[in-house]
């Protein structure tokens, strides 16, 4: 957490640093900047040289917690202590999103030490104004030596359909690892591999397995991955507890399809290690990689249509998502009037609603998202239930646009009209929604935000510690606890006609 022009940094092994900088406000971001890997420097011959800029500004406003994952590959050295390898950032994921991948170091970023080792412990810098950490965790991911014995296959031709496959193996043998290139026939095959593996110590080991077709992994009889059809890159995995000694391993693979490549996969890992591949390398071949297709919003509001998945759980069918050229953006359910996610940075992907099928339908934003609760902005006095009738109590009359195409949203909540404006902020660093009720105002109410809310100063509200709220002081905001939760919520004035309130939200 790093409040308003503050600079920091962590230096991996005290020597390759990764920035650290209050950049909220930063368009195009730079090696200075935020999750940027620091420049080298030479005092003698180079001043400033090499450094890493982010792709994005994932950085959320002052005062917000922010998360950084490293993972990072030190260093290698040969017996007589000579480089034999590049130190090496494989990834460094800010907020949820990737800004660096496989980033190799020629050598120590601008620091305190010149020299390179194998070993060495984190240094952060706290010299260039205040920052705060919580919640610091690392694993030092050693090689897992996780080898299969007494590996043998059982392979059955199915090349005139699986119901005509015979009782017994059409060929049986040993193997050093798995592959499905044991089949004769790469596109239609039976295969059932068996072997045993020997584990030292007592942890819950977890494996994964890849292939395009019906599979399922056993260990010591027990179907961990259960059988079904799969088509790659998706993949399956389950963990189970192991103790030490000898324990049995049982994969079946059947693939009865041409229009797709074989592939077979299967890999081990624990706590601490990197996982151990069990299959040959030339049995499991690229996963290839999908189109990026997006919308822009350069120059215009963009408005899209689409489904969006929440948390890889909650799906919304009557979602819009609206970009706008000043960078911040929002996500949109219909059905509920409410904003479910914000961000920041390029707008939307769209691959998986365009790229052949486009079989999920769903769009993603671009950038590092805000969750919100996604609640209808207007609910009656005394209540604030999760969600309301949308075909009896709340009823979606469409939207409508102003000259700049940004779109008011229309709704009657049980025969009053409500309208919902959401558009970039004066200083377009964050959202101003714009709610207003023409009717009956008795007995109504606004409904800012959900969650844990906390009053920092008037009219200033932090709300699950994840973004803020900006409410007019004489609007009177107050906290009404609903369940376990608690919402922020304004009075509609009951004395007029027309009642329009405004506020922001900026994270």
């Amino acid at each position: 957490m790093l409040p308003k022009g503050s600079n920091s940094g962590i230096y991996l092994q005290g020597r390759y640093e990764i920035q650290l900088a209050d950049s909220w406000d930063v368009k195009n971001p730079k090696s200075s900047d935020c999750g940027g890997i620091y420049q080298r420097w030479n005092e003698a011959t180079q001043k400033g040289f090499e450094g890493s800029s982010p792709r994005i500004n994932a950085t959320f406003a002052p005062g917000l917690w922010q998360h950084l994952t490293v993972m990072f590959q030190a260093p290698k050295f040969d017996i007589n202590n000579k480089k034999i390898a590049n130190a090496k950032f494989e990834k460094i994921i800010l907020n949820g999103v990737t800004i660096h991948e496989n980033v190799i170091l020629s050598g120590p970023t601008r620091g305190y030490h010149l020299d390179e080792v194998t070993k060495a412990p984190l240094l952060i810098q706290g010299d260039h104004g205040d920052i705060a950490f919580k919640n610091i965790q690392y694993a030092v991911l050693n090689d897992f030596d996780f080898k299969l014995k007494n590996l043998s296959f059982d392979y059955f031709d199915i090349s005139q359909g699986n119901d005509k496959k015979a009782l017994t193996p059409t060929r049986s043998g040993k193997a050093d690892k798995l592959d499905f290139r044991l089949a004769d026939n790469p596109d239609k095959f039976d295969l059932t591999f068996k072997a045993k593996f020997d584990v030292t110590e007592s942890d819950e080991y977890l494996f994964t397995f890849i292939r395009n077709g019906i599979g399922s992994l056993k260990i010591d009889d027990q179907e961990i991955i259960k059988k079904e059809w799969l088509i790659f890159p998706d993949t399956r995995s389950a963990k189970i507890q192991l103790t030490p000694g000898e324990h049995s391993l049982e994969l079946y693979y059947n693939k009865d399809f041409t229009w797709r490549p074989s592939a077979l996969s299967l890999t081990v890992q624990k706590s601490n290690v990197r996982p151990a591949q069990l299959h040959d390398n030339g049995s499991m071949p690229d996963i290839p990689a999908d189109p990026l297709i997006t919308v822009d919003a350069l120059t215009e509001t963009a408005i899209q249509r689409s489904y969006w998945t929440i948390e890889g759980t909650k799906k919304y069918t009557h979602a819009i998502s609206v970009g706008s050229p000043a960078g911040v953006h929002f996500a949109y359910n219909l059905n509920q009037g409410g904003i479910y996610t914000i961000w920041k940075g390029p707008f939307l992907r769209t691959t998986d609603m365009w790229f052949e099928r486009g079989e999920p339908q769903t769009a993603d934003a671009m950038g590092s998202i805000i969750t919100l609760a996604g609640k209808c902005p207007v609910v009656p006095a005394g209540t604030l239930p999760d969600t309301l009738d949308d075909r009896k109590t709340l009823i979606y009359r469409g939207y409508q646009l102003d000259n700049e195409q940004i779109p008011s949203f229309q709704y009657l909540l049980n025969g009053t009209k409500i309208e919902d404006k959401i558009s970039p902020n004066m200083m377009n660093n964050g959202l101003k929604r714009t709610v207003s009720i023409n009717g009956t105002l008795n007995g109504l109410q606004y409904r800012l935000a959900d969650g844990q809310i906390e009053e920092l100063t008037k009219g200033v509200f932090l709300i699950d510690k994840k973004y803020y709220v900006i409410v007019p002081k004489e609007l009177k905001p107050s906290i009404s606890k609903t369940g376990s939760s608690q919402a922020l919520v304004v009075q509609a004035d009951g004395k007029k006609v027309v009642s329009t309130m405004s506020y922001e939200i900026l994270w």
